[in-house]
């Protein structure tokens, strides 16, 4: 499903210094990492921002498309990493009291007679059961087109729960389209201005944009297997993958997220403790947070991907040390690049 990609030609080094933008000519142990594993990537490019003691790289190889070289600023759709934007208006409009986790999505979003046991603590979770839409065979045909957040849902819902909620962890797109539409209900407002206004203008993530209703620049092209992706509407993405970004914003992201000052410490504990549903299943995932093991070392973040597009972003919460690997082809895995480079981290 994955072949090897063949090498580019004119293949592209960009190296910059994080806060100057100044690039800096001096091959390292990252460049080199890179340069042995971006191809395993098994995409026309990668973008890659690595933190470490407080100093950002950023780098990039390979292709944005057949005429350019991808950049380390070029902006990139990110996928599910967008969820972690939603938990945390979430987490903090519930810290603000505007909204209980265990309220029920019912109460804020009516209409679909969720049942008592839906709540927003379980569908930040992914232990509601509720069908992904994104599974649906019709998938690529229904999102050529605008679609209403609403109607994702209904149109989920004409597909039978996968289990009782709280019952078990599966995970759903759907879930966090519901989300988005909690914080528009709470708040009065668009989901994507309310991001805007709460974290991204806040923490000056000035590279990260809501596709559709944020004016956001060209982006580079997506790809499947090097074919090109199928055009699509944003509007299914809504808050559950709509984001863009780079991988730098991506890494001042989870820092401010899970070292920071974006939620209190008892939310972060929330986002970061891994659910044991009651029927044993292995989450491997807390509230919009996946919990990995990065060469040894306890790492949070979340991996996405979207129409042309795979990603991952994980930092370890206690020095801070952040990889965000970001592709433009759908089968990509950037883990094959992010995994060495936590060995690297690790050895230092």
């Amino acid at each position: 499903m994955r072949p090897a990609l063949p090498t580019f030609a004119g293949l592209a080094l960009a190296l910059a210094a994080c806060g100057t933008d100044e690039p800096t000519s001096t091959p390292d142990e990252f460049d080199e990492a890179v340069d042995a594993h971006w191809v395993d990537a098994a995409a026309r490019g990668v973008t890659v921002a690595v933190v470490h003691r407080g100093t950002t790289r950023v780098l990039a190889r390979g292709q944005a498309d057949e005429e350019r070289a991808l950049a380390p600023h070029d902006r990139l759709r990110v996928g599910s990493i967008t969820k972690t934007f939603t938990a945390a208006v979430i987490l903090q409009l519930a810290d603000e009291g505007a909204l209980a986790l265990d309220d029920t999505i019912d109460r804020w979003v009516p209409g679909f007679a969720l049942g008592p046991e839906v709540t927003i603590r379980r569908a930040l979770a992914h232990m509601t059961g509720l069908y992904n839409f994104t599974d649906d065979a019709g998938f690529l045909n229904r999102v050529a087109v605008p679609i209403a957040p609403g109607d994702l849902v209904a149109w989920a819902l004409e597909h039978p729960a996968r289990f009782a909620p709280g019952a078990s962890y599966g995970y759903s797109n759907t879930n966090y389209v519901l989300l988005g539409m909690v914080v528009e209900a709470v708040t009065g407002r668009p989901y994507a201005g309310v991001v805007r206004a709460r974290l991204l203008d806040p923490l000056g993530l000035a590279d990260t944009f809501i596709e559709g209703p944020d004016p956001a620049p060209a982006l580079v092209p997506g790809f499947i297997l090097r074919a090109a992706a199928p055009a699509f509407d944003a509007s299914w993405s809504f808050a559950t993958g709509s984001l863009v970004s780079t991988g730098a914003d991506l890494c001042r992201w989870a820092d401010a997220l899970y070292r920071g000052s974006v939620l209190p410490a008892p939310m972060v504990e929330l986002m970061t403790t891994e659910s044991h549903p009651p029927d044993g299943t292995d989450t491997d995932y807390g509230m919009a947070t996946f919990l990995r093991t990065r060469a040894g070392r306890r790492v949070v973040g979340h991996t996405g991907s979207t129409m042309g597009f795979n990603a991952e972003l994980f930092i370890e919460p206690t020095g801070g040390d952040c990889v965000a690997v970001l592709a433009n082809d759908f089968f990509g895995e950037p883990a094959r690049v992010a995994v060495p480079l936590w060995e690297l981290l690790a050895a230092k």
